[in-house]
C-alpha cells in the first residue's frame, strides 16, 4: 500500500447497511439520496463499502422503512351510500374526500 493511503480497515457495522439494502428495493439512490439529505454518490459509497455509514443513518434508515409495506399495500377505496334525498350537501363532501 503506498503511504498515502490509510492503512486502517473501515469499520463494518452489519445492521445499518441490511436497512439501507432493504431501503433499497423500495427507492433509487437519488430519491434515498434526498430522503437523507445525501448525495446520490454517497449511497453508492455506502453500498459499495467505500466509506462507512454514519451512526445518524440507522435510525433515519429505520424511519423511512417504518412507512412501507412488505407486501405492496392495496389501494383504498371510500364508498359510501346516500340515505337522504335532501340537497345533497353531505354528498358533496363524500364525493371531494
Amino acid at each position: 500500500m503506498s503511504s498515502e493511503m490509510p492503512s486502517e480497515t473501515i469499520p463494518f457495522r452489519p445492521e445499518p447497511l441490511n436497512l439501507l439494502m432493504k431501503a433499497r428495493k423500495h427507492f433509487t439512490q437519488r430519491v434515498l439520496a434526498d430522503k437523507l439529505d445525501v448525495n446520490p454518490k454517497t449511497i453508492s459509497r455506502w453500498e459499495n463499502r467505500q466509506i462507512p455509514l454514519p451512526f445518524y443513518i440507522e435510525p433515519a434508515l429505520r424511519e423511512i422503512l417504518r412507512g412501507i409495506c412488505d407486501n405492496p399495500c392495496p389501494e383504498a377505496s371510500f364508498t359510501f351510500i346516500d340515505l337522504f334525498a335532501g340537497i345533497g350537501g353531505i354528498r358533496k363532501g363524500f364525493e371531494a374526500a
